[in-house]
């Protein structure tokens, strides 16, 4: 989730020694793992509930992360949903998944996020239909004095034309200094997005934008 999150499992793989990490979710943190433990020679296996990783984008490109994936080594067990995580076996865990288990000395969930808008509904404020606190552009909540930003709120799309919750950080970032401004008396409008994402997986650079096929 963060920088020490991130320092606190490298630190720890290397005190242990880990040989195996088993990681549950193929979207862009489980892909973006996956490289970073590979690079360090651990073996790594990505169970992913889907027949190919980074579901939301078409599959064409899916398939060049999957072949990416599989020519750095990365295990991908498609198809698979976890139903439990045990200590003991071989390895330090195991995964039990519908398709068979998995053994790691470590487990990562990267399974994504849900926006947590229980604060937001108790104090009265509406809910959009992604599940996420509705604003508008201005990044103001259905109460005047009171603003939204980040990944609890919505996004107006400007491709779809409709309010999506999309939980990136720099969507998060334009919008908290949208809320902040106009907080501040110093008016400004988050206009949405256009869903636009790019990473990195080994040599394979992905960059999409727009409505995939299916979204379309």
């Amino acid at each position: 989730r963060n920088l020490e999150d991130a320092i606190r499992i490298k630190t720890w793989l290397r005190e242990k020694n880990a040989k195996r990490v088993v990681i549950v979710g193929g979207g862009f943190i489980g892909l973006e793992m996956s490289e970073a433990l590979a690079a360090a020679g651990i073996q790594t296996t990505i169970i992913h509930k889907d027949p190919l990783p980074a579901n939301r984008w078409d599959a064409a490109l899916s398939k060049m992360m999957l072949e990416e994936l599989q020519v750095n080594g990365v295990e991908f067990a498609a198809n698979a949903a976890a139903l439990t995580i045990e200590k003991g076996g071989k390895a330090l865990l195991t995964v039990t998944t519908d398709q068979g288990e998995y053994e790691g000395d470590l487990v990562l969930l990267a399974i994504g996020v849900r926006p947590d808008a229980s604060l937001a509904k108790a104090a009265g404020l509406k809910i959009g239909p992604s599940g996420a606190i509705a604003v508008n552009f201005a990044q103001q909540t259905s109460l005047a004095n009171v603003y939204a930003a980040g990944d609890c709120c919505e996004s107006f799309h400007r491709v779809s034309r409709r309010w999506v919750n999309i939980p990136l950080g720099d969507i998060a970032n334009k919008q908290g200094r949208v809320a902040g401004r106009n907080i501040g008396g110093k008016p400004l409008t988050f206009d949405g997005i256009v869903g636009a994402q790019s990473f990195r997986l080994f040599n394979l650079e992905c960059a999409a934008t727009g409505l995939s096929e299916k979204e379309a």
